[in-house]
């Protein structure tokens, strides 16, 4: 069967720590992107332990599904790594209007290019770039960290770190190709919606939306007309030699067994970088991974076995190993690839969106204001969504505290209802096990002793307190459960940080947090006090 591709657009809904290498200990260097191996770790957790071992060994390990890294979205398009082959004379100014400028760019993978003497070059090196030399930026910041002394509880000694995010609303897209339907069907059930990646998850970063997406993959064209290949890494590449070594300088051999062909180092541009991941397994890191970075150029010449086959492999299959982390994507023979000098469009054949989402995506905001004020707005308007939505799990739930004590007719000083400390461990579990909060709040409320953490069972005065309620008995388990079943898990985390700061089983706590948790809308619902 062909291979079949799963097109998503992912949003930020908060800061993103996504670290360049996850063994580092001190300052993180962080990613200007979604790396393949984050949606594959997020799929996991939720699909590993559904699915049976050789089902999980195809989907994880064997490279059959391959997951690609997500890149900014540029005018309704995929922007690409910009090529480490591309220079511009020292001093000049090489963007202009957020775009390449093309009279200031040289491409020196190419042999019409000749250098100047007595010119000094620098080399474009970071960012992304559209099929039309639009620059795709990505917002970063830094956030610097202590860990705490847990005999102590004060700030532990050398233990300053910070983090470098990605920062809240902004757009990237992805792919993940697979070999068979099923394996399409499974991850479609469990990639879409409200997901958490990356690190400090549980410290509020993290949270991001991933959709179903109308891009859709080139018909890329080939220039098979020379015995010269070029391959322009999309993505981190690792490359194993003949000896079972890495290697940054591999032979066309090492791509394609049964093809020679050499590496043109004068017009070859490679930069390296290495990564340690985390086996959670195992409970330890792997081995480093050497790895060629993203935006190399690797020119290969006298290659004379070399077919429009080979060239369609190295497109569709990528070249290397660990390709079901999204290592090893490369363009083949792009466009701009035979010009010494950049051209101003039809760089290379872009991931794109239909011409209907191009255009309400044109009309966009397209200054530096404009985009900061559309930036600022969703952030605004999805914050007050959460504060709205937590502030309706409050009231209901401080009404319910009055119900079940008038009904009970339990009087002043008589504690009832789940504590503070109750409401603590409910925040931390959601907090720390976001893919699965509500199995761990509710499962098997009523058989299972000591599994939820919100159990009715020898609990009678905390989670098991019941009360009339349309003329049927309800637990206080129960009635929590059916309240947060449509919530976002944002505003549960921010209900349950803001209930668990007062001792509601407690009558003058509980008087004490309807005064101070409702407010405006919520306190004109206010429910009367009661003995």
């Amino acid at each position: 069967m062909s291979n079949l591709r799963i097109y998503y657009t992912l949003t930020t809904l908060e800061p993103v720590i996504v670290s360049q290498n996850t063994a580092t200990t001190t300052n993180h260097q962080g990613l200007d992107h979604i790396p393949g191996s984050a949606i594959l770790g997020m799929l996991a957790g939720s699909l590993y332990q559904e699915v049976g071992e050789g089902v999980a060994w195809s989907l994880f390990h064997s490279a059959e599904v391959q997951y690609g890294p997500c890149y900014p979205l540029v005018e309704g398009e995929i922007s690409l790594p910009t090529p480490a082959s591309w220079h511009y004379q020292k001093m000049a100014n090489p963007i202009r209007d957020d775009k390449y400028n093309s009279e200031q760019i040289s491409n020196h993978a190419s042999e019409l290019f000749q250098r100047p003497d007595g010119v000094q070059f620098k080399q474009c090196r970071d960012g992304f770039v559209s099929s039309q030399g639009k620059l795709g930026k990505v917002e970063q910041g830094i956030v610097t960290k202590t860990a705490l002394d847990r005999k102590t509880g004060g700030v532990k000694d050398g233990s300053l770190f910070s983090y470098a995010y990605i920062e809240e609303n902004q757009s990237f897209a992805g792919w993940i190709e697979c070999q068979s339907q099923s394996q399409v069907d499974l991850i479609r059930s469990h990639l879409f919606g409200e997901k958490r990646i990356g690190r400090s998850r549980s410290a509020e970063f993290g949270s991001v939306r991933i959709s179903e997406s109308a891009l859709t993959k080139p018909q890329e064209s080939i220039d098979d007309t020379t015995d010269k290949l070029v391959l322009w890494c999309l993505s981190d590449c690792q490359i194993l030699a003949h000896n079972g070594l890495p290697t940054f300088t591999p032979c066309l051999s090492d791509l394609i067994p049964e093809v020679q062909g050499t590496l043109d180092r004068e017009r070859s541009f490679v930069r390296s970088t290495t990564t340690s991941r985390y086996n959670q397994a195992r409970q330890g890191f792997d081995s480093e991974q050497p790895l060629i970075a993203k935006g190399s150029v690797l020119v290969f010449k006298d290659c004379p076995g070399l077919s429009p086959d080979h060239l369609q492999q190295l497109r569709d299959k990528g070249i290397g190993i660990n390709r079901q982390q999204g290592l090893g994507w490369v363009g083949v023979n792009p466009a701009w690839a035979s010009n010494g000098q950049l051209t101003n469009s039809g760089l290379f054949d872009a991931y794109s969106l239909s011409f209907s989402q191009q255009k309400s995506s044109f009309k966009e905001a397209d200054t530096a204001f404009t985009r900061w004020l559309s930036a600022k707005n969703k952030s605004v308007e999805n914050q007050n969504e959460i504060n709205t939505s937590a502030n309706t799990i409050i009231k209901q739930v401080l009404s319910a505290y009055q119900q079940f004590r008038s009904y009970n007719n339990i009087q002043a000083p008589y504690a009832i209802g789940p504590s503070n400390t109750q409401w603590g461990r409910v925040r931390e579990a959601i907090r720390t096990k976001p893919n699965n909060w509500k199995s761990r709040l509710f499962r098997d409320r009523e058989q299972v002793k000591g599994e939820a953490i919100c159990k009715s069972i020898n609990d009678a005065n905390g989670w098991g307190v019941t009360w009339s309620a349309d003329n049927r008995f309800e637990s206080f388990a129960s009635f929590l459960e059916k309240e947060l079943s449509d919530k976002k898990i944002e505003a549960v985390i921010l209900a349950t940080e803001r209930l668990s700061r007062y001792d509601l089983s407690n009558f003058t706590e509980l008087n004490k947090a309807q005064k101070e948790l409702l407010s405006g809308e919520a306190r004109n619902s206010e429910v009367s006090t009661n003995d």
